[in-house]
């Protein structure tokens, strides 16, 4: 509220705090509170960056992520791969943003009954998140792997995978409430 007038509505400020007012409301667990403020931003980014820009590229993201804790798993691709596109186009191979995104796009495939591409989504990413830094999207990763397992009845496979996430984990040095935050 106080942004706005100091800076203007599209403002880089305006722009950052609105996003973030986003991405907390998800990590609230109220992530239908933060759309507004994710639609807005993607609206105010377009403008003041254009389309291609990494900063449009980032709101597409947080929106997606917001679609997908919505239930909403259209619209969350809608927004997820142009962002991905943006993505790939502005960082090397391998870089955090692309990682990240990718398997944000890998679970909503899975809840848009496309396991296929899910899995494929995550066998791209998993040579770049085998280190400490990548714990978490390491154990997102596998989360969905283990679920396309067990939906198909595979569940030998799926307990194996969840012993071997478990054991790279502590290879990685994680404590166990650590490993207990990021597999939760």
């Amino acid at each position: 509220d106080r942004a706005v007038p100091k800076y203007g509505y599209d403002h880089f400020t305006t722009e950052s705090i609105r996003r973030g007012l986003a991405r907390i409301y998800r990590h609230l667990g109220r992530p239908e509170d933060g759309l507004p403020y994710a639609l807005a931003d993607v609206e105010s980014v377009k403008r003041s960056n254009g389309d291609q820009s990494i900063q449009y590229s980032n709101a597409l993201y947080e929106l997606a992520q917001l679609y997908l804790y919505t239930g909403q798993y259209e619209n969350a691709l809608t927004a997820i791969e142009p962002s991905l596109e943006l993505k790939v186009k502005h960082w090397p191979e391998g870089h955090t943003q692309i990682i990240i995104a990718k398997v944000v796009l890998a679970q909503i495939a899975y809840h848009l009954e496309d396991p296929e591409r899910a899995e494929q989504l995550v066998e791209e990413v998993f040579p770049y998140i085998q280190d400490y830094r990548n714990a978490r999207t390491y154990a997102s990763a596998n989360s969905i792997r283990i679920t396309i397992r067990r939906d198909r009845g595979d569940m030998e496979s799926a307990e194996e995978l969840v012993k071997e996430t478990k054991e790279h984990m502590i290879e990685l040095g994680l404590s166990e409430e650590e490993m207990r935050e990021v597999l939760k």
